[in-house]
C-alpha cells in the first residue's frame, strides 16, 4: 500500500512544466531575443525593471504581455486600446520584432 501512487499526489502536466522549467524562463528568453540576438536594447540588470521595459515594449507593439513567474506568459492582441483575443509566444514576439524594426531611432 506504501508503493501505491495516489491519483492526487500525481502533478499535473502545467505543474510538471513549472518543476521542469523553473520560473520566469519565458520572460527571460524574450528579454535575451531582444537583447542579445537581433536587437542591441539596453536593458536595465534590475530584473523587474527589465520586465517592466519587455511590458511596455509589447504594449508599444500591440500586444498585451503578462509575465508568469510559474508557466506560460500569456499574450493578447491589443486593438484600439481593448485587450482581445490570446496569441502565441512565436506571433508576439514576431510583431514585436516588426514593430522594433519599423520604428528605430
Amino acid at each position: 500500500m506504501a508503493k501505491e501512487i495516489l491519483k492526487d499526489e500525481l502533478l499535473s502536466d502545467e505543474e510538471l512544466d513549472n518543476v521542469a522549467g523553473g520560473t520566469d524562463d519565458e520572460t527571460d528568453m524574450d528579454i535575451t531575443f531582444f537583447f542579445n540576438k537581433n536587437w542591441r536594447i539596453d536593458f536595465p540588470d534590475d530584473w523587474d525593471e527589465a520586465v517592466v521595459l519587455l511590458k511596455n515594449m509589447y504594449k508599444k507593439a500591440g500586444v498585451d504581455f503578462e509575465p508568469k513567474e510559474k508557466g506560460r506568459n500569456v499574450y493578447r492582441v491589443i486593438v484600439d486600446g481593448n485587450v482581445g483575443c490570446t496569441i502565441k509566444r512565436e506571433e508576439a514576439l514576431r510583431t514585436l520584432a516588426d514593430y522594433i524594426q519599423h520604428n528605430k531611432g
